[in-house]
């Protein structure tokens, strides 16, 4: 999974973090960490819906 970018169109997501291949587990946790730490509106907007789709059992509204 990639979640960083950069370009002329695109601001780094996490500017502070280094790219680094990481399990679902572990990418799982430092994006929550990063959604809590986050006063961004694009950003938090943006991790919520990484996290939605790494694990989206844990982010279904109830049945």
């Amino acid at each position: 999974m990639i979640v960083l970018s950069e370009g002329a169109e695109h601001a780094r997501l996490l500017p502070d973090w280094d790219m680094e291949l990481v399990s679902a587990y572990e990418a799982h946790h430092l994006l929550r960490d990063a959604l809590r730490e986050s006063d961004r509106y694009s950003t938090v907007i943006a991790l919520s819906r990484l996290l939605a789709k790494l694990q989206p059992e844990f982010y279904r509204a109830p049945e």
